[in-house]
């Protein structure tokens, strides 16, 4: 299973999901017969062509925005405000991101920056320029602060 809207689509115009089942998989049958019943062709046609259309990019996409991230992560880990950058390459399981990761991919798009003061985070959110809000459907930059 997995979230069509988020990277594969990028566009933050549609939305959609997936369920793919390996008809090589010993479970096959019985996952798939335990689908089907499940299973409407409820798709709106637009989304489809939307969707289609927005994905023909996606490799190249997700290559650029893990390079980019994996670059931004670097940069960050060695500022002095920053506690620590959550990022696979940063990480001491690194190696099980290692065994898993595709012969020409990446880490992925995602990070998160902890750092030593609340008004350092503060002060960097408050004039990081770019969107944002909750929404990994996009082909731009986002920003969301967490409070813990």
């Amino acid at each position: 299973m997995t979230s069509l809207t988020k990277p594969f689509s990028g566009g933050s115009d549609v939305m959609g999901g997936c369920v793919i089942v390996n008809p090589q998989s010993f479970h096959f049958d019985t996952i798939y017969d335990s689908l089907l019943p499940e299973w409407e062709d409820n798709y709106f046609p637009a989304d489809a062509t939307t969707l289609s259309k927005n994905c023909t990019d996606v490799f190249s996409r997700v290559q650029k925005s893990s390079s980019s991230v994996e670059a931004i992560a670097n940069v960050m880990n060695k500022h002095h405000a920053v506690e620590r950058v959550n990022y696979p390459s940063l990480i001491e399981s690194r190696d099980f991101y290692e065994q898993a990761k595709r012969k020409y991919g990446g880490y992925g798009f995602l990070l998160s920056v902890i750092f030593h003061e609340p008004t350092a985070a503060i002060e960097f959110y408050d004039n990081f320029h770019v969107a944002k809000g909750p929404s990994f459907g996009t082909n731009f930059t986002l920003a969301i602060p967490y409070a813990f």
